[in-house]
């Protein structure tokens, strides 16, 4: 990773691949997406997303391994990588997050 990205970057990345769901209408949650997190902060994460997301749109994230990134999230940025296939990064908006500590503290 560039020297630049990570300065931009608040919140330490971990890796966690893990499968979840996700809805985009937060009124009637009938259609279900599969994505796959590549990795996550405390504030979000970075996932592979099996249906269409747009910049700035809010989704619902149904199944998850971690409670802490389940609930509602918002698009903060998003490539098209193909057909039905995309790779976003989604900010939190649950007020659980997950705090880091140092193990000495």
């Amino acid at each position: 990773m560039s020297p630049e990205l990570r300065e931009r970057r608040k919140f330490r990345r971990y890796d966690f691949p893990s499968p979840l769901e996700y809805g985009l209408n937060l009124e009637v949650a009938d259609e279900v997406f599969r994505a796959y997190t590549v990795n996550i902060s405390s504030n979000g994460m970075c996932s592979y997303l099996e249906g269409p997301v747009k910049l700035g749109q809010k989704v619902t994230i149904k199944e998850c391994v971690l409670p802490f990134l389940c609930g509602t999230a918002i698009v903060r940025w998003v490539n098209k990588l193909d057909k039905n296939t995309y790779m976003a990064g989604l900010e939190s908006l649950t007020r659980a997050r997950l705090t880091h500590r140092h193990p000495l503290s």
